[in-house]
């Protein structure tokens, strides 16, 4: 039996998930209907190329801050969390300063990038994932301290929210809208969802405060965060390569009509990542407690809840998905069907094998899931450089697929020997025959 309390946390992380998938769902479908395909295409393209080129502003910190901050919370000495949170300040500054120089240099020195984007285009792009930056790691510390519904909403709830708002908004007062004009909602969005998460960190951390000097470890953060940022840098480019390929060899309609079964996919495991956003500080505290039946039996648990959401999405999606785009986003979206299968496919084996990544991170593994994810990355760059020149969106598809299906298998592999934890449905089956 799936216990009270994971029915209650479980059940609001996945009413948060549930309105952030809802609400980034409402806004993909607001650009695909208010700007032209080749705008819906462009704008898809350049923020995917801009996360990859701020792949170092994240460096792995917010997952080290989860496990920091619970840490702290169990042994109730807030100095070390207290130094990373500066330490994670003066990474963002630096990389923002540097990020703007080199947007720069390249507008100065590549004359294609003045004539697709202004200058101040890129400064937009640019300060408004860098806010999203700092909206994950202060998410990440509210959600360690324990306050895990709350630590989610920021960043899952209110940053698209007001992007929705923003955009009904200049539907209402403007003409027409362009791809520039979304650059500045996604910008004001995250601004204000930082102003938000700022105060909810102010007024819980007032809670935690602790008088004595922060304190950093020995030999600094570096050792802890660089298997991380690896790790980190790797998660990235598998969920955006796929993107920066298609705009590379393939025209730009298709990088829309992409983009839109992607958004759709990802609905499918909206429940793996709900409960793995609640579990995260639950699998930390109960590794540092050594009560490890407690979280053999809290894993098995949400392996069920995992598999109970994902199916009828997918059963949904493969039967009705064709009728849904073309409602939901327009008739020039109708070939992301094909892709839309076969991306559903690897989600839902990602949800069946479990939140593997998570728990190895949690458990202190991030050197294995560092290398199996950056072999999973240069599988998935090779495959698509392979098909996509021939086989479009479709070949995409079926790299990302192939990639992550394998990482996802390896590392519940690894996770089972390493530390005897089968995070995926057959845990539960094997049980059941148990019991019978």
């Amino acid at each position: 039996m799936i216990s009270t309390r994971v029915i209650r946390s479980g059940g609001g992380s996945i009413a948060i998930k549930l309105a952030g998938a809802a609400l980034s769902f409402i806004s993909t479908a607001f650009l695909s209907r208010s700007l032209s395909v080749q705008e819906f295409g462009f704008y898809s393209v350049v923020v995917s190329t801009i996360t990859f080129i701020l792949i170092p502003t994240q460096l792995g910190l917010p997952v080290l801050v989860i496990r920091e901050a619970a840490s702290a919370k169990v042994n109730n000495n807030y100095e070390r969390i207290h130094h990373l949170i500066i330490f994670c300040q003066r990474i963002l500054i630096l990389l923002a300063a540097l990020l703007l120089l080199a947007s720069c240099f390249a507008a100065l020195f590549d004359k294609k990038i003045t004539s697709w984007l202004g200058q101040q285009d890129v400064i937009i792009i640019i300060m408004a994932i860098l806010g999203m930056s700092w909206l994950s790691i202060a998410s990440a510390q509210i959600r360690g301290y324990s306050y895990v519904l709350i630590g989610q909403l920021p960043d899952v709830v209110f940053r698209p929210l007001f992007f929705v708002l923003i955009w009904a908004g200049a539907l209402v007062v403007l003409d027409q809208l362009t791809y520039h004009i979304a650059f500045f909602v996604l910008f004001l969005s995250s601004a204000l969802s930082c102003l938000l998460a700022r105060i909810m960190l102010g007024m819980i951390s007032k809670r935690n405060k602790n008088r004595d000097r922060p304190k950093r470890p020995r030999g600094g953060w570096w050792p802890y965060i660089m298997p991380l940022a690896i790790l980190s840098g790797a998660q990235v480019i598998n969920g955006q390569i796929d993107i920066v390929m298609i705009g590379l060899f393939r025209p730009i309609e298709e990088v829309a009509n992409y983009r839109i079964s992607v958004q759709m996919a990802v609905m499918i495991s909206f429940g793996l990542h709900a409960l793995t956003a609640m579990s995260a500080p639950i699998i930390t505290t109960l590794y540092k407690e050594a009560n490890f039946y407690g979280l053999r039996k809290y894993v098995f648990q949400i392996s069920i809840m995992n598999l109970s959401i994902s199916l009828p999405i997918f059963i949904i999606f493969v039967v009705w998905g064709e009728s849904l785009i073309v409602s939901f986003f327009g008739g020039g979206y109708s070939e992301a069907f094909t892709p839309l299968v076969i991306l559903a496919l690897s989600q839902l084996i990602h949800t069946t094998i479990g939140p593997v990544t998570t728990l190895m991170n949690m458990l202190g593994n991030e050197k294995w899931s560092m290398k199996v994810i950056v072999f999973s990355s240069v599988l998935n760059v090779v495959l698509n450089l392979v098909l996509v020149p021939h086989y479009g969106m479709i070949g995409a598809a079926i790299s990302t697929a192939v990639s992550l299906s394998l990482a996802n298998v390896a590392l519940w592999a690894m996770l089972k020997k390493i530390n005897g934890i089968d995070a995926s449905i057959f845990s539960a089956i094997e049980l059941g025959k148990r019991k019978s």
